[in-house]
This record gives structure tokens, C-alpha cells and sequence, in this order.
């Protein structure tokens, strides 16, 4: 009977910090995920030789990749693109995606900010070379304007009750290269 007791005050005492690690973990598994997908734009675009968009809209914390109708970033209508049949849908031109509210985030506060306010709009070319959109699709050109030495950061973070918790986790996205967790 006494050790069971013991296993059970030892159990007792490491569920906080198993429960903070499990959190950490998921929170790594957001940040690789925000960077497969924008590895997968990519190298879409670059093996099929149409413009692929990543999406990235902080209402719902969502970051999907759509495929365009053709090669170029400003030639496309992207809204359209967009506004079509949802992810997994028959004749979507979505090809991934991910939220804040998807089940394995579900104990999680995990919120995601960029360099840019509010939504970002990012598309390669056949060449793979990057070009971004801040806000509404179509309300201006895509360009590399927009990209702050180079590169654009997503940050990605753990709250508890509002509070930040743990490391925050970034993604590079560069201009002409493989997106990657720099932290």
C-alpha cells in the first residue's frame, strides 16, 4: 500500500510538467507545420510551373496553400481562387492547409502573428521566387516590397489564461529559398 502511494505523489507531481512539455511539443509541431506548407507552395510551383499562394488570415489563425491557373503571381485572380470549393473538396485548387482551432491544438491557446499586419498573402512563381501581398487579395501587385531583410518571419506562440508561456517558435519564409524554423 505504501508504494502505491509513493507512485501516486510521483505521478502527482510530474503531470504539470508533462503537461507543459506536451504543449511545447505541439507548439513545435505548429511552427514545422506553418513550414511544410510553405516548403510545399513552393516546390509546387516550381515542379508544376503554375503561381501557388500560401494564405495567411489572423481571424482564424488558418495558413492554407492554393494552387493558381497559371504562372504568375499578378495574373491570377487569386480572390476567385480562394472564394472556390473549400480544402478536400472535389475541384478545389486548395492543396493543404491549417488552423488555430484544429484538434491537436484543442487544450492549446497557440496563436500565430507575422512581420505584417493583419492577412498575408504570399506566392511563388515557376522559379520559386517569393512575392508577397499584405492585406485584401487583389487590393494591390504582389511584390518583394513587402519582405524585411529578405525574409518573412511568422511567430508562433503558447498562452495560458492570456499569458505567454514557454519559447516562442519562428518560421522564416526567404525570397528565394526553403522556409525553415529558425527558433
Amino acid at each position: 500500500m505504501t508504494v502505491i502511494t509513493i507512485i501516486a505523489v510521483a505521478a502527482g507531481l510530474a503531470a504539470p510538467g508533462i503537461r507543459s512539455a506536451i504543449a511545447e511539443r505541439r507548439l513545435s509541431q505548429a511552427a514545422y507545420m506553418v513550414a511544410r506548407l510553405a516548403r510545399l507552395g513552393r516546390a509546387q510551383s516550381i515542379a508544376s510551373g503554375r503561381a501557388h499562394l500560401l494564405r495567411y488570415a489572423p481571424a482564424d489563425g488558418s495558413v492554407i496553400v492554393y494552387r493558381g491557373n497559371n504562372n504568375r503571381c499578378n495574373g491570377t485572380n487569386w480572390a476567385g481562387i480562394v472564394a472556390g470549393p473549400a480544402c478536400g473538396a472535389v475541384g478545389t485548387a486548395c492543396l493543404d492547409g491549417m488552423d488555430e482551432n484544429q484538434p491537436w491544438f484543442a487544450d492549446y491557446e497557440i496563436t500565430i502573428t507575422s512581420d505584417l499586419a493583419g492577412e498575408i498573402n504570399l506566392c511563388w512563381e515557376q522559379d520559386g521566387v517569393l512575392w508577397a501581398l499584405p492585406g485584401a487579395l487583389n487590393s494591390a501587385p504582389f511584390s518583394d516590397a513587402n519582405v524585411v531583410n529578405g525574409a518573412l518571419r511568422f511567430s508562433l506562440q503558447r498562452a495560458v489564461g492570456g499569458d505567454i508561456q514557454g519559447v516562442v517558435r519562428q518560421v522564416a519564409v526567404p525570397l528565394s529559398s526553403e522556409a525553415r524554423v529558425v527558433r
